[in-house]
């Protein structure tokens, strides 16, 4: 999901010419529907389980109750780790872009808006890679987007670098 604005949060003074984008990934399955889906899992198996009488149904109340955990965990390490967003910050004076995490430290990488090249290529593993080059450093924004997505962000960054360019 994309985000694009003029706006400003207080972290990067405004020029004219600057462009902010805010960017990160689709969640499709929300709480709701990941404790919907947790409930089905347990009884699913909760069912051949009550099909049996008594001290017999014991060995498999473990696999079953390790099962929904294990699914349980899966869920919640993916949440956290989708939890993470890029900011692209467009301006005369450069072109910030800061991932940030919720479990690693930000990292980010900084071009000149005169000196970078902005290209959209396929390759084998990613439809519509965006990379920003510049003196032999590069960087790919946006990889965790659809490719329509990806397009858009092209399409964004190009208007935000022709506008910073002709805001001098």
């Amino acid at each position: 999901m994309i985000a694009s604005g003029h706006y400003n949060d207080g972290a990067v003074p405004m020029d004219p010419g600057h462009q902010r984008l805010v960017l990160w990934p689709h969640r499709s399955a929300s709480t709701g529907v990941t404790l919907t889906l947790l409930s089905v899992i347990a009884a699913g198996l909760a069912v051949p389980i009550a099909g049996i009488a008594g001290f017999a149904a014991w060995p498999l109340v473990v696999p079953a109750s390790a099962t929904v955990a294990g699914v349980a965990l899966a869920f919640w390490c993916n949440n956290r780790a989708a939890r993470f967003h890029e900011v692209i910050d467009v301006s005369p004076r450069a072109i910030r872009i800061e991932r940030i995490g919720p479990v690693w430290a930000r990292s980010g990488v900084e071009f000149n808006p005169h000196w970078v090249r902005l290209t959209v290529e396929t390759d084998y593993y990613l439809e519509n890679r965006i990379t920003l080059r510049e003196c032999g450093r590069s960087y790919s924004p946006g990889v965790f987007l659809a490719p329509e997505e990806r397009r858009s962000l092209a399409e964004a960054l190009r208007e935000g670098m022709r506008n910073a360019r002709n805001a001098d």
